[in-house]
């Protein structure tokens, strides 16, 4: 494998805070320094990709390729963030049910699925549905949803 040298100009403060953070995690200042590079350079991908994404100038695929990753991938880190893709509202949560639905499908958990998309569909919204399947579960009637 080709290596390439970037250099980066630091204040002698900071300097000296990145080779005392090396010496505490035992890396050398070049190989923390090309972590944080990497891993800086990743995030803003996946930003860029997420503000087209909620913005809906981006599909999700397309936003994926943006970040570089795979729409699983995308698709996953989004419901990981609590993110919403475009024409999300707060009175239409039912979104986030469906998206994570899709995710859990597409990661060969189809009961789970099946239930987040049932959540996602039942009429009262999801907190209605959830008070529901917990009432299910515990055997105990449901608790009434305030209306918002």
């Amino acid at each position: 494998m080709e290596w390439v040298t970037k250099s980066v100009r630091l204040r002698p403060q900071e300097a000296a805070g990145v080779a005392e953070l090396a010496t505490e995690l035992g890396f050398s200042e070049g190989a923390l320094l090309r972590r944080w590079a990497i891993e800086g350079v990743r995030e803003l991908r996946f930003d860029q990709a997420l503000l087209g994404y909620t913005k809906g100038l981006l599909n999700l695929q397309q936003a994926a390729e943006r970040a570089a990753m795979g729409a699983e991938a995308f698709e996953a880190e989004l419901l990981r963030r609590g993110v919403f893709g475009p024409g999300y509202t707060d009175e239409s949560p039912n979104a986030w049910l469906k998206g994570l639905s899709r995710v859990l499908q597409r990661m060969g958990r189809p009961k789970l699925a099946e239930v987040a998309s049932d959540l996602g569909n039942q009429s009262g919204g999801p907190a209605a549905a959830l008070a529901e399947a917990e009432a299910a579960a515990t055997l105990e009637p449901p608790r009434k949803t305030p209306k918002t």
